[in-house]
């Protein structure tokens, strides 16, 4: 295990690096923040390039052993700060490989959820962990979502980015493929009387999750086979989108749990 000291040292000035969007692509790595958040990383050790720890901590010093194949790095205290992208480090992050997920993997009767514009980086993470909870099979995302692998949404997911398949820069256009192969597409909307209770969430199916603001594109409505609104208070506009999601899920979840 190595001790590092300063900011100067070029694994230290790489790691810093990984902070913008540019640097994670072209290095296909990012930072992992937090003790409960590189706990469960540890459990995906393929993924794991290293873990660095402030070396004054002492619940990390026997942390080696979990993992004894990867680099461990002990760091003066101010690195860990310098590194981290939160205002209250743990003092411990974890450097992994960004997953490469091929969407020929999707087959069979699986249940995704597609991302169309969702920018919110806080959103995005937990609609990640929400899908790697309710059991949903991978997430498509379009171009123009938040980055899945940047510090707020990794934070957010709380290890979901590890667990769940993600399909970056998704063009919806593939969507038609999927539907070819028995898929039923639906998109959350307020424009609709169709409730998501008395539906059929089993087997192939997509829930599209708009933008924030603007809700799902054109593009994407027209793809749908249906769409869906949960009934909500007449008196309050919406619902958050990852908050929706996680209703959308649910339903799902109960319903596949039953027919399982």
């Amino acid at each position: 295990m190595k001790y590092l000291s300063s900011k100067d040292n070029p694994y230290i000035k790489r790691i810093a690096k990984l902070k913008y969007k540019k640097y994670r692509e072209k290095e296909k790595l990012f930072i992992i923040e937090g003790e409960k958040s590189v706990s469960e990383a540890l459990a995906k050790k393929d993924l794991l390039v290293s873990v660095l720890f402030d070396a004054g901590c002492e619940q990390y010093q026997d942390w080696p052993n979990k993992a004894p194949d990867i680099e461990w790095y002990q760091l003066q205290a101010d690195l860990i700060d310098y590194l981290s992208d939160t205002e209250n480090p743990q003092g411990i992050l974890a450097v992994a490989k960004i997953p490469d997920w091929d969407p020929a993997m999707i087959t069979g009767e699986q249940l995704l959820i597609c991302l169309d514009g969702v920018s919110d980086p806080g959103n995005v993470g937990t609609i990640i962990r929400t899908g790697w909870a309710m059991g949903a099979d991978g997430i498509l995302m379009t171009s123009d979502c938040a980055d899945p692998y940047s510090p707020k949404v990794v934070r957010a997911s709380m290890g979901g980015v590890l667990n769940i398949p993600i399909y970056m820069n998704y063009p919806l256009d593939h969507l038609i493929s999927l539907k070819s192969k028995g898929y039923l597409i639906y998109g959350s909307s307020l424009k609709t009387e169709n409730i998501i209770y008395g539906q059929d969430f089993t087997g192939a199916k997509i829930f599209v999750i708009g933008n924030e603001s603007r809700g799902i594109s054109n593009k994407s409505e027209k793809l749908c086979d249906m769409k869906i609104k949960i009934p909500i208070n007449p008196q309050v506009d919406s619902l958050n989108a990852a908050i929706a999601c996680a209703i959308i899920l649910a339903e799902a979840w109960q319903q596949r749990y039953k027919s399982s």
